[in-house]
């Protein structure tokens, strides 16, 4: 919904229709997703610079900028223990702030492969998941024992759902 000319998250009770509008100010939310346990939201909020992955958290009403840089983070999606939050990305091999080059110009970065990667909750550590230059994956959804992930790929040249186990990486 929105509030004030700016998106808004709200939640309702589906019982009674009452709804609670919650305190998040971005520019722009989108694809909202709740944790496992029900006492989280992973969104995707944005910023006039940049998209990134956030958490909400519904009973101490924080929330948290988990990418908070300067690539393209979408389509976030809750581990099946609640741990990580799997997403979408153009930061290629940057997992973190401090592996960027000093000469780094975002102008210059190629924009031509999105990859999937996850997000610790706690730590804020990303890692990468899949490595397809070229192709475009999107829409990672865990499975409900946490050892695969399903995702959209593109690399035989139209969108399949793909499966990648996430013990062996295969």
């Amino acid at each position: 919904g929105k509030a004030g000319g700016k998106d808004a998250i709200n939640v309702v009770n589906v019982e009674t229709g009452d709804f609670e509008k919650l305190d998040i100010r971005l520019e722009g939310i989108h694809t909202v997703n709740w944790a496992p346990e029900g006492d989280e939201i992973a969104f995707v909020g944005v910023t006039s610079t940049q998209s990134d992955i956030w958490t909400y958290n519904v009973k101490t009403k924080e929330a948290r900028n988990l990418t908070n840089d300067i690539f393209s983070d979408e389509s976030p999606s809750w581990s099946a223990d609640g741990k990580s939050v799997y997403f979408v990305s153009d930061r290629n091999s940057y997992t973190s702030a401090e592996q960027l080059p000093e000469d780094f110009d975002i102008y210059f970065h190629d924009y031509s492969a999105s990859d999937i990667y996850s997000v610790h909750t706690s730590t804020g550590a990303i890692d990468r998941i899949t490595n397809t230059p070229g192709e475009e994956v999107g829409n990672p959804v865990a499975h409900p024992d946490g050892s695969k992930l399903m995702y959209l790929s593109n690399a035989n040249g139209i969108s399949n759902f793909y499966i990648r186990d996430l013990e062996t990486s295969t």
